[in-house]
């Protein structure tokens, strides 16, 4: 079916389908062929950038390249780009060819033939929106449970909304081609720091259609990338912090408690509590105003401590003290430390 379709593509692409992937053989074919269902009135691209997977997914991508040469443009990278602080959404959207551009990641697909069609007519009938996003499936694959992504009715989103809950998939969305305008810069280009740059070029749509699916896992999720994602979450919010002046900060300052959670309550569950203040202090002192979230930091942990279980013991060299209580001599002790380090810097 697919044949005859894609012999009507040209090089002059209405819209460009960028893909980013690494280690996704599990998941792959469902988002190529996601692509290859689109049914549309004009000629698409795709492009798929690999970053260096070390399973099955190049081999995977290969053969529908082979199959659509004129239609899948991969991006095959030899070294890991990611790891090495590179930026994937400006190496593929430098690459696309299209006036319009639709994002969707190696793990997550599309579910409905019209997608495309629906997206860009919006947009073609409506020159002052930049972009135009819709609901999608949130799969949960640890548990396997399926529900809708929101529950929102069709309206525009701004860029305060962008920063609270997400309220819609990155497989969901359709943005301008703005060229360079996209990520001025080439800077620090996670989707929410792009989709609030969009806003302010432009508005933005949300429609109620479930067109895709957002896969939820933790595979190969390890402690350190939990504190990882942590200290990248901040920077995302600092870069945000500085291309919305206009944005209270202390909108961005909940987005780094939310995100803390994480990394902090994962320690406090495996019982490595110590750590769990060490790493909270290396996420307070990343934010670059330590002093705004140390306090409200410390009410966290004694939170997820007492959610845990306050009736455990611990002992301490000789003596036997609660999780709660220890944390709070953690505390007084690295204040303590502080304190005489400031001292000793005056």
């Amino acid at each position: 079916m697919h044949e005859v379709e894609y012999k009507m593509q040209s090089s002059n692409p209405i819209v460009s389908i960028c893909c980013i992937t690494y280690n996704h053989e599990k998941y792959i074919r469902d988002t190529i062929e996601g692509f290859l269902m689109q049914n549309t009135s004009f000629p698409m691209e795709i492009i798929i950038h690999d970053d260096c997977s070390i399973d099955n997914t190049v081999n995977i991508i290969g053969e529908y390249v082979d199959k659509y040469p004129e239609l899948i443009t991969p991006i095959f990278q030899k070294e890991n780009q990611y790891s090495q602080g590179c930026k994937i959404f400006p190496i593929v959207f430098e690459r696309a060819k299209g006036k319009y551009i639709a994002v969707c990641e190696g793990d997550d697909y599309w579910t409905d033939p019209q997608k495309l069609q629906r997206q860009t007519d919006f947009l073609e009938a409506h020159p002052e929106y930049v972009m135009v996003a819709e609901n999608a499936i949130f799969y949960n694959l640890i548990d396997e449970t399926k529900r809708k992504f929101r529950e929102l009715p069709e309206r525009d989103i701004d860029t305060l909304e962008l920063l609270g809950a997400r309220p819609f998939a990155t497989a969901s969305v359709l943005f301008r081609n703005l060229g360079k305008k996209i990520i001025p810069g080439g800077e620090d280009s996670g989707d929410t720091i792009l989709w609030c740059h969009l806003s302010k070029l432009g508005k933005i749509r949300y429609l109620e259609d479930v067109s895709s699916v957002y896969r939820h896992h933790s595979e190969g999720v390890t402690e350190g990338d939990l504190i990882q994602w942590s200290k990248k979450m901040v920077s995302w919010n600092n870069t945000l912090t500085q291309n919305h002046p206009e944005i209270d900060s202390s909108v961005f300052k909940k987005r780094n408690l939310d995100q803390f959670k994480f990394p902090i309550g994962n320690l406090i569950a495996n019982n490595l509590y110590k750590k769990a203040i060490l790493i909270a202090d290396e996420l307070i002192n990343a934010t670059g105003e330590p002093s705004e979230y140390r306090e409200e930091v410390y009410q966290l942990i004694e939170n997820l401590l007492r959610q845990k279980d306050n009736s455990l013991s611990l002992k301490i060299g000789s003596a036997v003290t609660t999780p709660v209580n220890f944390m709070q001599q953690e505390i007084k002790r690295l204040i303590k430390i502080m304190g005489m380090l400031f001292q000793k810097d005056q």
